[in-house]
């Protein structure tokens, strides 16, 4: 009697690349198939490896697992199931989160029918790409001042959060375009300062207030009230922040008459 056993077949499920902005969830499957013979079922293992980079290593790629997936990138300790998976019984992994922006590929390298000792064959989708997209931060840096009547003051504004790691390959850094609104109480120069409140990667602007200077005597606001990454279309949600300008009084003195004083 001749006993043909199964070499089984695993591949990423489409799509084989993912592309979402920090702070969203998304999810990918694997399919295994060639893992049953008539009724009997079929032991088998897989094993990953991973080459990523992330902005806050400056999108340098290296192998050493962010954590996404519990065991898979380590051969000692391969994902093992029986059976084919697939058609709604995939294997089904999310993508946290939690996620800093970067790019993040993961790779099949192999699955074994563990059960007879028949190596199998990674097929169509043997890769799977992640990309993740910053979404920038935007602050004040200055939270208030006290200027005279017709007096100007200075207060900072800072973008970070604003680069990408290249999606042409894995390895550096690259800006990411963005806009900001405002409301704009304070007479300010923001608009030749910051062109259309538009610009790209990390920038710090010195924004002028009272520039006329006209504003009269009283307390004004200015506050950035939110950014977006123009380039992936990635919206921060934030709590408005504010800049706080209180104009004070200049007293006047004047006789109460016209008159020459008799005494």
């Amino acid at each position: 009697t001749l006993t043909v056993n199964p070499r089984p077949k695993v591949t990423f499920d489409a799509p084989s690349n993912i592309t979402l902005c920090e702070g969203e969830i998304d999810s990918f499957y694997i399919d295994v198939t060639n893992a049953e013979v008539g009724s009997d079922s079929f032991e088998w293992s897989l094993t990953f490896s991973e080459f990523s980079g992330n902005v806050s290593t400056d999108c340098e790629p290296t192998n050493v697992s962010v954590g996404l997936f519990s065991g898979l990138t380590s051969s000692s300790s391969p994902i093992t199931g029986k059976g084919n998976r697939t058609a709604g019984d995939e294997l089904k992994y999310y993508v946290p989160s939690t996620l800093p922006a970067g790019i993040y590929v993961f790779s099949l390298d192999g699955i074994t029918n563990t059960t007879s000792s028949c190596t199998g064959t990674v097929t169509t989708n043997p890769t799977i790409t992640i990309i993740v997209n910053p979404k920038p931060i935007v602050e004040i840096i200055n939270t208030d001042a006290a200027i005279c009547e017709g007096d100007q003051t200075t207060f900072d504004i800072k973008v970070t959060n604003a680069e990408r790691c290249n999606t042409n390959a894995i390895g550096g850094l690259v800006d990411v375009n963005w806009t900001i609104t405002t409301t704009d109480a304070v007479d300010s120069d923001e608009a030749a300062v910051i062109a259309a409140l538009s610009g790209t990667g990390n920038q710090t602007y010195t924004v002028e207030a009272n520039k006329t200077p006209n504003l009269a005597p009283g307390l004004f606001y200015y506050s950035v009230d939110g950014i977006t990454n123009t380039t992936n279309v990635c919206v921060t949600t934030m709590t408005p922040d504010s800049f706080a300008l209180t104009v004070n009084p200049r007293p006047t003195v004047a006789w109460s008459t016209p008159n020459p004083l008799e005494v």
